[in-house]
């Protein structure tokens, strides 16, 4: 009940580290339900004015949240982790990809990549609803990987739809992309055996903004704003590693014909002096 109303009250309902707290002290299910009731029911009988909307929304939010697929798929991520008994936790990979595939699917190959000595090539999977999925690996974390990899997706004539950028301890650089493509999965398959390479040469693309959205000591962000045109992502991921900046993060966003590449990095240099030659570059130099 106290653990509840904590993280009803205090903590973000929205955090896998709550929801992991609270499934920990056998908060869930049914049990969850109840123990929501008796919060409001021992508020309202000991303290009546201490009850009020706000608490009331806080408490439903709760509830809300753990009951989202987000938070299912999180949990039964890290029942399949136990299952495996890898030493990994959600919270090291991107909660997006962990909602997006099977955790069965994901874990079998968490614990394949555990297990290797050496790269692992591509492994494509594709999901009941039609959705590709491409993981890249390597064993030691590299500065323009990720724009490699991603110019091997353009070569192959993918679109990226959704980059999953990480490296973990133990594990290396493990990345997803989310992709479209024309071709079958058989096809993908037989290319992908001979790994990534870039056989096809960039477009000239040049983005309409350019911007540093935010930094601090950890991270720096950059958003690439622009028409949606082949090659976006890997003249964009190319122009950062030209940079020297590791990559921490990836999100692709379109709508319509209009794309926002935004990519987090690991801070190194001047980033107002960075920010002048990427505009130069490929950007708008007059911005």
């Amino acid at each position: 009940h106290l653990i509840l109303s904590q993280a009803a009250f205090r903590k973000n309902p929205l955090s896998p580290a709550t929801w992991t707290e609270l499934q920990k002290n056998g908060a869930e299910g049914v049990r969850l339900r109840r123990l929501a009731v008796f919060t409001a029911l021992d508020i309202l009988a000991t303290n009546p004015e201490a009850w009020t909307t706000w608490k009331a929304r806080l408490l439903a939010d709760l509830l809300k949240a753990i009951r989202s697929p987000s938070a299912q798929a999180y949990f039964l991520f890290e029942k399949e982790l136990r299952k495996k008994k890898l030493k990994f936790s959600a919270a090291d990979l991107d909660g997006y990809l962990i909602a997006r595939l099977p955790a069965g699917k994901l874990v079998a190959d968490l614990a394949l990549v555990a297990k290797a000595k050496e790269d692992l090539p591509p492994e494509l999977l594709k999901l009941r609803n039609g959705d590709l999925w491409i993981r890249v690996h390597r064993k030691e974390d590299q500065i323009g990987f990720f724009a490699e990899a991603v110019q091997g997706l353009y070569s192959l004539g993918l679109g990226v739809r959704h980059a999953s950028v990480q490296t973990l301890p133990g594990l290396g650089i493990y990345d997803w992309f989310q992709v479209s493509a024309r071709r079958t999965p058989a096809q993908l398959r037989a290319l992908l055996k001979h790994g990534l390479t870039s056989s096809r040469d960039l477009p000239d693309v040049r983005f309409d903004s350019i911007t540093l959205v935010s930094q601090d000591e950890a991270e720096w962000i950059f958003s690439f704003k622009g028409l949606d045109k082949p090659g976006c992502l890997a003249v964009a991921a190319k122009a950062l590693a030209s940079e020297g900046l590791s990559l921490s993060s990836a999100r692709v966003h379109t709508w319509g014909r209009q794309i926002d590449d935004v990519f987090g990095v690991r801070p190194s240099g001047n980033p107002e002096q960075i920010l002048a030659r990427l505009r130069e570059r490929i950007g708008n130099p007059h911005e």
